[in-house]
């Protein structure tokens, strides 16, 4: 059976690039251990598939990078699973897990491309500060 783990990166063109850590873990079910841990890494709409027996469970890890400003969704199952970075699941037919990292940031908005609302803050306080210098100048002028 196909276990498919996909990667989402929602943020700027940079952040897509760069490269996330997983790891995954199987076992035939409960009783037994899981096994050594097989790493990988995805970027931004890439995806790893995975052929795993019929009744085995697994558990995928994404390593954690909260401190970088990404938050993490799992979507499995038709579920979302927020803030979450271990997927545990059993081997019933077919699916994928999706990661999805969202940069959020400082002021906690997401930032998805240049022209997110926050750049256009900063656009628009550049521009209020050149019409006020101007106005000075031209007051001063007057003043003259």
């Amino acid at each position: 059976m196909k276990l498919e783990v996909g990667k989402t990166v929602i943020g700027s063109e940079e952040d897509c690039e760069e490269l996330f850590s997983f790891e995954i873990q199987v076992r035939p079910d409960e009783k037994n251990e899981w096994s050594e841990s097989f790493a990988f890494e995805l970027s931004h709409d890439l995806a790893f598939e995975f052929t795993i027996p019929y009744g085995y469970q697994y558990r995928i890890k994404e390593a954690d990078y909260s401190g970088d400003g990404y938050h993490t969704t799992i979507n499995a199952d038709g579920e979302n699973m927020k803030n979450s970075l271990v997927y545990e699941g059993t081997m019933l037919e077919s699916q994928r897990v999706e990661y999805i990292n969202e940069k959020i940031d400082a002021v906690g908005a997401a930032s998805e491309s240049n022209n997110t609302p926050h750049s256009q803050f900063v656009f628009w306080g550049i521009g209020i500060c050149i019409v006020l210098i101007v106005g000075r100048l031209l007051k001063k002028r007057k003043l003259e």
